[in-house]
């Protein structure tokens, strides 16, 4: 998902970090973002493609003597060139259960204590897998946590509830935007809240959905398992 943004050079009152915000805000995982000047005889239009949770930057840019708005098409091209070539540069690696396990493995001890878990998903459309419950479930039971199934029996409690949308097609492929909310509670008292969307694109809407769903679990848990260390 691309966010685009162009300005003149006179708003460069926008910085780098609220630029980052805003492609966080709305799902993007790209920012293209701009700027038109002259330079002697020349207009030069220039732009950034930022990595959202990177912050890595590829350039593109386009100049000539006549108007600034006749150098889009080139620009334009430009871009496109670098997001067709070069695109995983400006992505994170994928984030997986295994990876982190890992990352968490060195602060977070299950020691055996009772964790339940419960999250209600929806896709709009009948799905058995309950796919970000499975992925938090896997992620703590490596971690050496007890998963029970009766929520009476568990010290700490994930629950929460997600939703997936179709997110349009392209081609053989589908995307789906996944949002996710999960409170963690000791008890009857709630330690954590927070929330995560993305957006993933898949061989079809329900695996994308899917997937969407369980890296949203995984974001979350980066953030939230640390608090039972």
């Amino acid at each position: 998902k691309i966010l685009t943004e162009l300005h003149l050079s006179a708003s460069g009152l926008v910085d780098k970090e609220t630029r980052l915000k805003l492609g966080q805000l709305t799902g993007a995982k790209i920012l293209i973002t701009g700027s038109v000047f002259r330079s002697g005889d020349n207009n030069y239009v220039v732009a950034k493609l930022i990595g959202v949770e990177t912050s890595r930057v590829l350039p593109a840019a386009a100049r000539g003597g006549g108007e600034a708005t006749d150098l889009i098409p080139e620009l334009a091209g430009k871009v496109v060139s670098q997001l067709t070539s070069r695109a995983q540069q400006l992505m994170p690696r994928k984030r997986t259960m295994l990876s982190v396990a890992g990352e968490l493995s060195e602060t977070v001890k299950g020691r055996g204590r009772k964790v339940y878990v419960k999250i209600r998903e929806s896709i709009s459309m009948p799905a058995i897998d309950p796919a970000a419950e499975t992925e938090l479930k896997k992620l703590l039971l490596a971690l050496g946590f007890q998963v029970v199934e009766n929520r009476n029996e568990a010290e700490y409690l994930f629950l929460g509830e997600g939703i997936a949308t179709d997110s349009g097609h392209y081609r053989n492929f589908s995307s789906s935007t996944a949002r996710l909310e999960l409170n963690l509670y000791r008890g009857k008292t709630l330690l954590l809240s927070d929330r995560c969307k993305e957006v993933v694109a898949g061989a079809s809407y329900v695996i994308a959905a899917k997937d969407a769903l369980a890296q949203c679990s995984l974001a979350l848990a980066q953030r939230m398992v640390p608090a039972l260390k």
